[in-house]
């Protein structure tokens, strides 16, 4: 069964939004479950038919992460770099410590904040190949 927030939620929602070249999905409510990841991957395939995704995936705002789907991020980074994408990840203090100590900041570019992230990508990433 999937988390309940304080607020009595029990699924994540996912906002999709565009900045610059990145695609922005922003997860809110409880920690994501099994249940929960299916939407998430269809958000991302719909991103990989499009093609070379170039992905920022903000998990700030959701409860604390169950190492548990990290087999379900890791098939997320995957098929995102299958197509030719990157995948990186905005998660809060609590998370990224958790990820680093499971070893994770090999699999997973970490980030505070949205900003940062997306600044992150190198500048010719951002012109959708226009010269």
């Amino acid at each position: 069964m999937c988390g309940r927030s304080a607020a009595g939620e029990t699924s994540m929602n996912i906002q999709h939004r565009a900045r610059e070249a990145v695609d922005v999905l922003r997860c809110h409510g409880p920690a994501p479950c099994l249940e929960t990841f299916g939407h998430l991957h269809d958000r991302l395939d719909e991103l990989i038919h499009l093609g070379e995704p170039i992905v920022v995936l903000d998990l700030s705002d959701v409860g604390e992460i169950d190492l548990g789907l990290v087999a379900e991020l890791l098939a997320c980074r995957k098929a995102v770099q299958d197509a030719g994408g990157v995948l990186k990840l905005v998660l809060s203090a609590a998370d990224r410590r958790a990820f680093r100590e499971a070893g994770l900041e090999r699999q997973f570019e970490m980030f505070e904040d949205e900003d940062q992230a997306i600044e992150s990508f190198a500048p010719e990433t951002m012109t959708y190949g226009i010269p």
